[in-house]
């Protein structure tokens, strides 16, 4: 815990994309504990930064479009500092 996660836009790419956190792995809808970018925010270029306080697994997704049921969503799995990593 305490370490910050940066999520790069590619300014070659240019379409907009988000960060909505989400309860569930595989759900394409917003809510869980995690608050990150409100899903009618998105970016074309530049950087987003979260810092995450607490230990646990964070699921996140892009909700622009059909972004998400095409496979853009991951997880953060936050350790306690000084944990062993898998």
């Amino acid at each position: 815990a305490g370490d910050t996660v940066q999520w790069v836009w590619d300014a070659a790419n240019s379409r907009p994309h988000n960060i909505v956190g989400s309860a569930d792995a595989a759900a394409c809808t917003a809510g869980g504990p995690l608050t990150l970018m409100a899903a009618g925010d998105s970016l074309t270029t530049g950087t987003y930064s979260f810092t995450f306080t607490t230990v646990g697994t964070f699921y996140y997704f892009c909700a622009v479009g059909s972004h998400c049921s095409a496979g853009m969503r991951g997880s953060v799995v936050v350790q306690a500092a000084g944990a062993a990593t898998t």
